[in-house]
């Protein structure tokens, strides 16, 4: 029964993207993108009734991990006919899912180094930034 509650709710149950690009001329271009990840639970234990086994109290939700919102955005220049630059970052406010609080069915994976709930659909690991280069022939 947990793990058929588990596969219903790891995910969430609202996720859109929100792309935008527009274009500056013709050799430059802006991309937006807006990632919402809404409410989920973590994969552990059942959602209602889960023991914690330190108090012994009987826990409701406790494992709910809240709505995100990415940021991403990428900024382009097309240099000639085959060439094209862009600069940009995905996640560029640095967010992050709801950390595992201490004590409780999750403690043990702070034990190991996990920070974040181990599989949220999110990213867990902030915000990254590239340059990259495009050839077209």
């Amino acid at each position: 029964a947990s793990l058929v509650e588990d596969i219903e709710n790891n995910y969430p149950e609202h996720r859109w993207v929100l792309t935008g690009n527009t274009y500056f001329g013709e050799k430059l271009n802006l991309l937006a993108r807006l990632n919402y990840f809404g409410e989920h639970f973590d994969e552990r234990g059942t959602i209602a009734g889960t023991v914690d086994p330190i108090s012994g109290a009987i826990s409701d939700r406790s494992h709910n991990i809240s709505s995100l919102i990415y940021l991403d955005l990428e900024l382009g220049y097309q240099i000639n006919d085959n060439w094209r630059v862009a600069l940009g970052g995905m996640n560029v406010t640095d967010e992050f899912p709801d950390t595992i609080a201490a004590g409780g069915e999750l403690a043990n994976r702070i034990s190991v180094g996990l920070q974040y709930p181990r599989r949220t659909v999110s990213n867990y690991e902030g915000g990254s930034y590239y340059l990259k280069g495009v050839f077209n022939w």
